[in-house]
């Protein structure tokens, strides 16, 4: 898909999430971005374009590059996730809660999962380039 279509993809999703279409994990609607998660979703967009850009520069994707370009989308998801979640809990959501607090409850409850997802993405990923070889490779230059 490239960076550029990645990152409009997750764009995509999150406007039909945001005009209420029950897509996200609690729901839909524009009171979505209250949620104190919302901000992984944001970090959604950033991780594919992060992602995009990393593996399109490969002729032949290899596993241990697609692995490496799925641990740093990560970077930007729970970034993003953690410092709206921060924000979130201590003004709007009317909850005390230390950065300590919510790094361990936003990222070390759950990034043993996202690694796993990020192997079993990089298996696919390097098994359906080489079952499609004949798709044409994505263009470092107009990113399509």
């Amino acid at each position: 898909m490239g960076s550029k279509r990645r990152a409009l993809s997750q764009l995509l999703y999150l406007g039909v999430g945001l005009a209420g279409f029950p897509i996200f994990t609690s729901g839909g609607g524009i009171t979505y971005v209250l949620k104190p998660t919302f901000g992984y979703l944001i970090g959604f967009v950033l991780a594919s374009y992060l992602v995009g850009k990393l593996v399109e520069k490969q002729s032949n994707l290899r596993f241990r590059d697609d692995l490496l370009a799925n641990f740093a989308g990560m970077i930007p998801v729970y970034a993003c996730g953690v410092l709206y979640l921060y924000l979130s809990m201590n003004t709007w959501v009317g909850e005390s809660a230390s950065f300590w607090y919510v790094f361990m409850t936003g990222v070390v409850l759950n990034v043993a999962g996202d690694v796993i997802l990020c192997f079993a993405a990089a298996i696919v990923a390097v098994r359906l380039q080489q079952a499609l070889p004949h798709l044409p490779h994505v263009s470092t230059k107009g990113g399509r």
